[in-house]
């Protein structure tokens, strides 16, 4: 089927209350700097995967989109792509349900901030930052997965790192709440709520991935799983300040195995049904 686009701006373009419908395509596309969207909404209403984008910012930056809606039940609902950089969401509401789609796309992109919004997907992601997505900040937000056990977390981090997630609630209702794989390093969640209610999933889970840093936050697994799992090669990182809750017998609040390094400090960890802490006795690191 042909893609459409419905509006395309290059620089210092505005949209202000107005309304973009595409059945399948592109809804807006930002390809140049310093243009403006607020009050609008950005809709895909085609049928078929991945029927395209509601918004898109192609490699473009210093672009600001407040106060919208940018809806893809078949396709993703903000992508920011290779090389934007600076470009602001606020007040804002990304959704999808497709399968394995996020609400939003970070790909290769850096310093983006996301503040004041919500990212829901009911078959994917909520915020997905892949393919070296550094610096960028969500703060304040909603990020929400219903994947029914499909491995798409409500925050994913595949070789990003240096970014910020501070004041947000994450909800992974059937799968991961976050997770981090493939070199995902040097990433700080502070001040937010992380949770899992999937079967053998995790409120967070670190793979392959080091120095990253949780604190002053809330991490919960409501069913068989752990709150906490770090394995394979994750070194240094560290979980302070906290709540780790988990309420079912099968699993651990925090789990460490094959990994070095890592740190619980300072931290309330409870699993009334069950075992509150493991780590692989071989490997060193702390609970203090």
């Amino acid at each position: 089927a042909n893609w459409n686009t419905g509006v395309i701006l290059s620089s210092y373009g505005v949209v202000d209350h107005s309304s973009i419908t595409v059945q399948r395509g592109y809804g807006l596309v930002l390809t140049g700097v310093g243009s403006v969207i607020s009050a609008s909404t950005m809709n895909l209403n085609g049928t078929g995967i991945n029927s395209g984008y509601a918004l898109y910012i192609m490699g473009s930056s210093s672009n600001s989109v407040t106060g919208s809606f940018m809806i893809s039940p078949e396709g993703l609902g903000a992508v920011l792509d290779s090389g934007a950089g600076y470009n602001s969401i606020s007040l804002s509401t990304m959704s999808t349900h497709n399968t394995a789609s996020p609400a939003l796309s970070i790909n290769g992109a850096f310093w983006n901030t996301i503040s004041d919004s919500f990212m829901g997907s009911r078959g994917g992601y909520g915020a997905k930052l892949e393919g070296g997505s550094h610096h960028n900040t969500i703060v304040g937000s909603t990020l929400t997965s219903r994947a029914f056990s499909f491995a798409y977390p409500a925050l994913y981090f595949y070789e990003s790192s240096w970014n910020v997630l501070t004041n947000c609630f994450v909800s992974g209702l059937d799968d991961y709440g976050a997770a981090f794989w493939a070199n995902s390093n040097n990433n700080l969640i502070s001040q937010s709520t992380a949770i899992s209610g999937g079967v053998n999933r995790y409120a967070v889970y670190i793979n392959s991935s080091s120095s990253n840093t949780f604190t002053q936050s809330y991490l919960a697994h409501s069913s068989s799983g752990e709150v906490v799992r770090i394995e394979s090669g994750s070194h240094y990182n560290m979980v302070s300040q906290s709540t780790l809750t988990l309420s079912h017998n099968a699993g651990y609040a925090y789990y460490v195995k094959g990994s070095s390094g890592n740190t619980l400090s300072q931290s309330r960890v409870s699993n009334p049904a069950g075992y509150a802490a493991f780590k692989d006795r071989l490997k060193p690191g702390a609970l203090v």
